[in-house]
């Protein structure tokens, strides 16, 4: 059986004390995951790096969003469909095409979008991975490994917080779509590894084939 370690999130914008999404202890979860992959290189088949990639104008950001009097909303505010619909919160563009996201949104996933600070801003030093994690992944890509990338939220549109696929799917988007050849990759003996607050982790292992999603938990 082969061993694949799954790496979530594990960037500077989650893991520095003074960035935007700092988790409590960040940097100390990522020592350790450093130390795992420096201690058993020769154990680990397959290193898959997760990664947040947004725009500055992402529906996730509250520079997205302005209310009737050209304030942005505080982070952590939900932003509901019927809302956007009477003109509370206004989004910077495409009107239509936002409402029917929030509305997919709180159909599927029973909650409500909220928005953050701007955060994993692609191609900023905030979207990187830790510089010591990423280290020992170079390292064991020199003893004749690929590393896996998998860049999520691309999509300005669309929340996604796991790597799977966004929490709605867009027809014309593709990044948005269930990825199916990660999840065949990952027919392994799987460690995780993720730097994020616990519900969206949860929500990374239920959404999706539900069943598919069990079978491959009760591996672990």
């Amino acid at each position: 059986m082969k061993t694949c370690l799954f790496i979530i999130d594990m960037q500077n914008d989650f893991c520095r004390p003074y960035s935007n999404l700092y988790i409590p202890d960040a940097e100390i979860d990522a020592g350790r995951i450093a130390r795992l992959i420096a201690g058993c290189a020769k154990d680990i088949d397959g290193i898959i790096l997760a990664q947040d990639i947004h725009q500055v104008m992402n529906i996730t950001h509250t520079v997205f969003w302005t209310d009737l009097g050209g304030r942005h909303p505080k982070p952590g505010t939900p932003i509901k469909a019927e809302e956007v619909e009477k003109g509370e919160w206004i989004p910077f563009t495409e009107k239509e095409r936002v409402l029917n996201y929030l509305r997919h949104f709180e159909k599927e996933t029973k909650e409500f979008h909220v928005v953050w600070l701007e955060h994993c801003i692609v191609g900023s030093e905030g979207a990187a991975v830790v510089s010591r994690v990423m280290r020992e992944v170079r390292a064991w890509a020199a003893r004749g490994h690929f590393i896996h990338i998998v860049e999520k939220g691309a999509y300005p549109f669309a929340e996604q917080y796991g790597a799977f696929r966004a929490e709605v799917i867009v027809e014309d988007a593709p990044s948005t779509w269930f990825n199916l050849p990660l999840l065949q990759e990952l027919n392994t003996m799987i460690v995780f590894g993720w730097q994020e607050k616990p519900v969206p982790i949860v929500w990374r292992l239920r959404f999706g084939n539900y069943w598919i999603f069990l079978r491959l938990c009760r591996k672990l």
